[in-house]
């Protein structure tokens, strides 16, 4: 059987977020997917999705997937906030060493402040409009076509 790595808690960063879920054992999906990034730290994320105009939600979380126990978190970037209700992928995908991943430590975080919004939601091309075909994969997406 696998084995899940337990990262410690750190404290509520900075007042810019309130903590919609903690501890969870699922990932959000969400079609206002932005992007994301293995990072070591929540306040990492949270710096990540700072960073990103349209972000407003920060979900981290550890993707155990055989990747020779990484302790890197896995940061996903959304507009909008999400709560458990959308922690809809808890793994289940068949890894290239033959392992199967699951989800553990799954945090999530919106941002106190509106995110800024997309400069023309109709553009075909921004990032944050999520049937845009260059926009990233959602690594929270199992069956990986985005949707």
């Amino acid at each position: 059987m696998a084995s899940a790595f337990v990262l410690p808690r750190q404290a509520t960063p900075s007042g810019n977020y309130t903590l919609s879920f903690t501890n969870q054992t699922g990932a959000v999906q969400g079609t206002d997917f932005i992007t994301f990034g293995l990072l070591p730290t929540t306040d990492d994320c949270l710096a990540f999705c700072d960073s990103v105009s349209t972000c407003g939600f920060a979900n981290s979380y550890l993707d155990n997937n055989g990747k020779d126990g990484s302790t890197l978190l896995t940061c996903s970037l959304y507009i909008g906030c999400h709560d458990v209700a959308d922690l809809t992928n808890t793994g289940g995908q068949t890894q290239p060493d033959g392992t199967v991943n699951f989800i553990t430590n799954s945090d999530g975080w919106c941002k106190v402040t509106d995110p800024t919004p997309p400069a023309d939601p109709t553009d075909p091309t921004d990032p944050t409009n999520p049937t845009d075909p260059t926009n990233p994969t959602d690594p929270t997406d199992p069956t990986g076509t985005g949707a």
